[in-house]
């Protein structure tokens, strides 16, 4: 039935838990969910992308440093 004007409802003892429990729950998970890593297929790619480049990059390197090595033991300068 409702209530007279003027007057509150009482909570029931189950509510007292109930609602801090569930804000607490909407809070974390809140928090938990948009902190998660990115672990779209997108993001995988991208990342095996960085991978490949970075391990293309240091082969050039390699090959440019073992090219340098070679004309320095033959004698030999760059040209210019």
């Amino acid at each position: 039935p409702p209530l007279a004007a003027g007057q509150r409802r009482k909570w029931e003892e189950w509510e007292y838990i109930w609602y801090p429990t569930m804000a607490s729950a909407a809070l974390i998970l809140t928090f938990g969910l948009t902190s998660r890593p990115d672990s779209g297929v997108m993001a995988w790619a991208l990342e095996e992308a960085r991978e490949k480049e970075a391990r293309a990059i240091a082969s050039m390197q390699a090959r440019d440093r073992a090219a340098a090595v070679e004309q320095a033991s033959l004698g030999s300068h760059p040209s210019s």
